[in-house]
């Protein structure tokens, strides 16, 4: 709203500078409310997986899928 106002004022005073950077203050605020809103609605909407792509690796036959513990030392 205060880039509109402005870039309107800096129109009506003949301000060349001060209305290209009131655009681009618009522009950009624009790009960030297209950024929040966008996925919100469903138009860019990432979709994010819970599992891995690759798939999970099965250990040969005859090993342990998990190291054995070490043996306890008897207490003295």
């Amino acid at each position: 709203m205060i880039a509109l106002l402005g870039a309107l004022a800096s129109w009506s005073h003949r301000r060349a500078l001060a209305h290209v950077m009131s655009l681009l203050v618009l522009l950009w605020a624009g790009a960030v409310a297209l950024r929040e809103v966008l996925p919100r609605v469903g138009y860019a909407k990432t979709s994010l997986t819970w599992t891995c792509e690759a798939a999970p690796t099965v250990p040969a036959a005859g090993t342990p899928a998990t190291p054995a513990p070490a043996p306890a030392k008897p207490a003295p």
